[in-house]
């Protein structure tokens, strides 16, 4: 008899309550779920504001909690550890757009800001020779113009350029039908061929500066020392000539100055190691303080003017990164 009231007791009233209860929660999950307050909203990075382009610098407001940045300029995506990146637009349009990063995890990422777009002017500038340049070369990507002059109607330069996959130097003349005088003259006519010279792979030493030490250089830079200039290097790029380390090019633009008078050189000369050390950075940096250990013969030597000099000073001026 217990028994039957037990169970009785059980239908009545327990299951109910467990169902009620069971009802409940489950209410209570679906609420929270589709309907309740967003309890991940305080984990989430802000969004990035404000992005802004000066001196070959995007940057932007700093985010609280953030620790780095991705960067995505024209598709491309670099983790930075400020809120800022160095970039040089070399192309007539440059969008970028960041995303903040807590490497610790504690907070998500937001989206991607905004996206901010710079668009290259008329004016006269690295960015727009390197945008002419860049074009010209298409598919290939401009990294960096070491030099540009003009002459017989031809833009020569010496470039890096990513190339099918390969980061290298190329020697290049951009020959024109009409008289071109100037770089402004090349940007606003028509090329009428290519001409392609050596190509070389990078090497990474400050060879030109090392050189600079040295206690006589060679040819026309040797005579413009014996001439009491004073010589310091704008910009430079290393490059191998061959596959066994047997030597490298210097090319580079030199700032020459005499008192009140500055010149702006274009050069390249050829090292070839006559005593070589196991270790490439000697070969590439101090053996060039010591000319029995290394034979140098200049290439080329072009004194810049008009806006070749020009061009040159906005490269003295542009403000690297340390490497």
């Amino acid at each position: 008899m217990g028994t039957n009231d037990e169970k009785s007791i059980v239908k009545k009233y327990i299951l109910p309550i467990i169902a009620v209860v069971a009802v409940f929660v489950i209410c209570l999950f679906l609420f929270f779920r589709f309907f309740g307050l967003n309890t991940e909203s305080e984990d989430v990075l802000a969004k990035v504001k404000n992005i802004q382009y000066n001196s070959y610098y995007f940057s932007w407001d700093s985010v609280e909690h953030a620790d780095s940045y991705i960067a995505d300029i024209n598709g491309e995506q670099t983790t930075v550890f400020d809120n800022e990146i160095y970039h040089v637009p070399l192309s007539e349009r440059t969008e970028i757009k960041v995303k903040p990063v807590d490497s610790a995890g504690v907070y998500a990422s937001p989206d991607w800001s905004d996206p901010y777009v710079y668009v290259l002017d008329n004016e006269f500038s690295y960015s727009s020779v390197g945008a002419y340049i860049n074009n010209v070369m298409s598919p290939s990507k401009l990294i960096k113009i070491v030099n540009a002059y003009v002459k017989n109607n031809s833009l020569y330069t010496d470039s890096v350029f990513l190339d099918n996959g390969e980061v290298k130097l190329m020697q290049l003349q951009i020959k024109y039908n009409e008289s071109v005088t100037s770089i402004e003259d090349c940007m606003s006519k028509k090329f009428s061929a290519i001409s392609f010279g050596d190509q070389y792979k990078l090497a990474d030493y400050d060879s030109a500066n090392y050189f600079l030490q040295s206690s006589t250089y060679v040819g026309k830079l040797e005579a413009r020392r014996l001439e009491g200039y004073d010589f310091s290097v704008v910009t430079s790029q290393v490059t191998k000539f061959d596959e066994k380390g047997r030597g490298y090019n210097i090319f580079a633009v030199y700032k020459l100055t005499r008192g009140d008078e500055v010149k702006y050189v274009s050069s390249n000369v050829r090292c070839a190691i006559i005593n070589k050390s196991s270790s490439e950075k000697v070969n590439f940096t101090t053996k060039l303080l010591n000319k029995d250990d290394v034979n140098i013969r200049e290439y080329s030597y072009v004194e810049l003017k008009g806006d070749e000099v020009e061009l040159a000073v906005m490269m003295e001026h542009m403000n690297r990164p340390a490497a």
